[in-house]
């Protein structure tokens, strides 16, 4: 299970750059960013509390959103299936922290048990479902336009609704 290497500093006042990383403190989502271009193309991971934080600042720095296409790795600490990931078209990897409803193994989002796998990045090109896997969640995939191959374990039951 990925852990946070550190967590979102809340009682920041400014959006942080590490390396390729853009951590985004829940304090600064109403707050301009003030990272050059430059350093904003070399982006490729975000870390957030939530998605709707990741929306907000994109409203407020429009400039942003020239550079979600570049995303391929979200550490967020609060998930929901309710979000939209869109947002990130290119996203490959979800990274939870420690969460009571859900758990991220290889960046997909399965249950917190374990036995259904309920999001997949809409970046991902292939995957290999674990044998612990018996239930594909409803539109587990239905974004995956890019998914060319997948092996799905031998123990599977169900596969939902508008999985594909």
């Amino acid at each position: 299970m990925a852990l946070f290497k550190k967590n979102v500093p809340t009682n920041s006042e400014h959006v942080q750059l590490d390396g390729n990383t853009l951590i985004i403190p829940t304090k600064c989502i109403n707050t301009n960013c003030n990272l050059t271009m430059d350093q904003l193309k070399k982006i490729t991971k975000i870390t957030i509390n939530e998605l709707s934080d990741l929306q907000n600042f994109i409203e407020k720095n429009s400039i942003l959103k020239n550079i979600l296409k570049n995303i391929n790795t979200l550490e967020i600490h609060n998930f929901s299936l309710k979000d939209n990931y869109e947002l990130l078209p290119n996203l490959q990897n979800i990274i939870l922290e420690k969460n009571k409803d859900y758990y991220s193994d290889d960046g997909i989002i399965y249950s917190s048990d374990r036995s259904t796998i309920l999001y997949c990045p809409r970046g991902r090109t292939e995957i290999e479902i674990p044998d612990h896997v018996a239930h594909v969640g409803n539109r587990a995939f239905a974004n995956c336009k890019l998914l060319k191959k997948i092996i799905l374990p031998e123990k599977l039951n169900t596969i939902g609704d508008f999985s594909f």
